[in-house]
């Protein structure tokens, strides 16, 4: 026989009717809603009264999710927002607070699906807009044409791989409440020649692969332009010195100007024209054309803090020196300044000075230097040194940094140039070489009437760089070598210090060093 299920004497004694039951489960029903509300009303209170995250005030809260909304990294792994729109979920305070903060949804990320795009353009009611992309995907064309029917609203634009029509859509019908524009051309190289009084609020201009070749009105407030046309092969298109000199006359706000290959090669000598800058303190001039980097001579700028020149071709001496002295004579007087001078000696040269004003050699390794000039040679050593013998005296004697990579004989091509080079630098008082190879080289031109203001030679030694360096043949080679150096020629207080990969050095080889105790000195 079978046994017939009975129900549990825990909810009622006697049989009920199937109405019955359903009333009971009903209010059973009931009483959960009611305990579920309770625990929520419970949690609620604890987590406002209790939880430090629940205490913070809503203006800083909506800082905190809008900083969440700004720095939203795009990868495979998570999708655009995932983090913000976590961060709405953990309370109705943060969720309430993030509803009412229209600029957390203002950060437009095109890679974000349709639907998100649209939801965060809702939410954002009439808060200035921020287009940010930084990847491509199958979505980007028709959302970035989505926000861009926003161009009203728009405050900053940052696209890389920017499409042709994204770029006329822009350029054509301009944004009245645009701070920051960044544009890298997904094509051909195109120019930049917005309409006048398409961006009368502009700030930030950076241009990738993009020329800007001629002055516009409307871009008056122009604080900072960064222009990079080096992708470009063709440079047919960039704005010749004078013109580029005719656009930073039109831009009397600038502070900041940052060029990359961005003007036409010149022809002859640099324009007699020059503008005036008053507000400019930075100036960062990159091209394989060592005269375009001669145009800071037509820039007057009295309240410049940074100039940065970088020659990345290589420069004869006939062109690079005229050149180069016309940059120094630029160049300001300081009552107190310091510097720095590299060589690197190699089958393509290259050299740099660094000037700082205000602080000695000891306390520039914290402080950015206010010039600074880097120039590639021909490999004859000749350009290296214009730069490095005109480059104006300061008041502390400088620092020359040397490094080589070659084996340099006497009858090496490079080795009458260098010691030529050495010969001049008579305010030199301290040289810093890395590797013994370096060393070797540099003590093996630097004869008395060398370097005479020579006190100190530092070693940076690290032999995991080194390759198949003969260490034991260089050693005993620059330690007979700093023992001529040690005669009458040579100023008391000369030292060598060897620093860096010091415990590269095995306990033979520092036998070398004995008779050098006041020579030589290890940190």
């Amino acid at each position: 026989m079978a046994h017939r299920e009975q129900p549990p004497l825990s909810c009622f004694g006697n049989l009920l009717s199937k109405e019955q039951v359903d009333l009971k489960i009903q209010s059973l029903r009931l009483r959960i809603a009611q305990i579920n509300d309770e625990i929520r009303s419970l949690e609620e209170y604890r987590n406002n009264r209790y939880l430090p995250v629940s205490k913070l005030p809503p203006d800083v809260l909506s800082t905190i999710l809008e900083s969440i909304a700004m720095t939203i990294v795009e990868d495979d792994l998570e999708p655009p927002y995932s983090d913000l729109l976590s961060a709405t979920q953990v309370c109705r305070l943060w969720r309430q607070v993030a509803l009412d903060s229209p600029r957390i949804w203002s950060f437009m990320y095109c890679s974000a699906t349709p639907r998100l795009v649209d939801l965060f353009l809702d939410r954002s009611k009439s808060a200035p807009l921020h287009l940010i992309d930084s990847s491509s995907g199958d979505n980007v064309p028709v959302n970035a044409l989505n926000i861009l029917n926003h161009l009203h609203r728009l405050k900053e634009i940052n696209l890389v791989d920017c499409e042709d029509d994204w770029f006329s859509r822009i350029i054509s019908q301009g944004a009245p409440q645009l701070e920051s524009l960044s544009l890298e051309a997904s094509g051909e190289i195109a120019r930049f020649h917005p309409s006048a009084d398409g961006f009368p609020v502009l700030q930030h201009l950076e241009l990738i692969d993009l020329v800007y070749t001629s002055a516009v009105a409307s871009l008056a407030a122009l604080r900072s332009l960064t222009i990079n046309a080096g992708g470009s092969d063709d440079k047919s298109q960039l704005p010749s010195c004078i013109e580029f000199l005719a656009i930073l006359a039109s831009l009397p706000n600038l502070s900041n100007l940052a060029l990359t290959e961005a003007i036409a090669p010149l022809e002859g000598l640099l324009p007699s024209s020059s503008v005036r800058l008053t507000h400019l303190t930075r100036l960062s001039i990159q091209d394989t054309d060592i005269r375009i980097l001669g145009m800071m001579v037509c820039i007057t700028a009295p309240q410049l803090k940074a100039i940065d020149l970088c020659h990345s071709g290589k420069a004869s001496a006939e062109i690079a020196t005229p050149i180069v002295a016309a940059i120094f004579e630029k160049l300001p007087t300081f009552t107190t300044s310091c510097s720095e001078l590299s060589l690197c000696v190699d089958y393509f040269s290259s050299t740099r000075v660094e000037l700082w004003d205000g602080c000695t050699t000891s306390e520039s390794a914290n402080r950015a230097p206010f010039f600074q000039l880097v120039i590639h040679g021909t490999g004859d050593l000749r350009a290296e040194e214009s730069v490095l013998t005109l480059f104006p005296p300061t008041t502390h004697p400088p620092i020359l940094h040397f490094s080589s990579n070659i084996e340099m004989t006497s009858d090496h091509v490079q080795y009458a140039p260098l010691q030529h080079i050495l010969r001049q630098l008579t305010r030199v008082t301290e040289v810093w070489t890395c590797g013994l190879k370096a060393l070797t080289n540099l003590l093996g031109v630097t004869h008395p009437i060398s370097l005479p203001s020579l006190k100190k030679i530092g070693l940076e030694i690290d032999f995991g760089t080194s390759g198949s360096i003969d260490k034991p043949r260089l050693l005993s080679t620059f330690v007979e070598q700093l023992k001529v150096r040690k005669g009458p020629h040579d100023v008391e207080t000369e030292i060598l210090e060897i620093s860096g990969s010091c415990d590269q050095l095995a306990y033979p080889d520092w036998k070398l060093f004995e008779g050098l105790e006041g020579l030589v000195k290890v940190s």
